[in-house]
């Protein structure tokens, strides 16, 4: 798993902008009635609630990242080949 810690790096500028991105999204949607009525229309048409559950999804994913793999390596056959890049 350690050599594919460099594809995880895609998510540093990600970080980086979160807290910048949730405050802009908190302040369009205190001045916009235009955003609430999208933001409201998104959580009865999809299973997500808010712009923040939007914004939090792509890093909520590495986060599970070990476990499917972990998952994966389980229940894959000792003798296959594609153990090895699993662990």
């Amino acid at each position: 798993m350690i050599k594919f810690s460099k594809f995880m790096l895609v998510y540093s500028d990600y970080f980086k902008n979160l807290a910048s991105t949730q405050n802009k999204i908190k302040g369009l949607l205190g001045r916009s009635e235009k955003a609430r009525e999208i933001e409201k229309k998104l959580s009865t048409e999809t299973r997500i609630v808010t712009f923040e559950d939007m914004i939090s999804k792509p890093f909520q994913r590495p986060l599970k990242y070990h476990l499917i793999l972990r998952d994966y390596e389980s229940k894959t056959p000792k003798e296959h080949p594609d153990m090895p890049n699993l662990k």
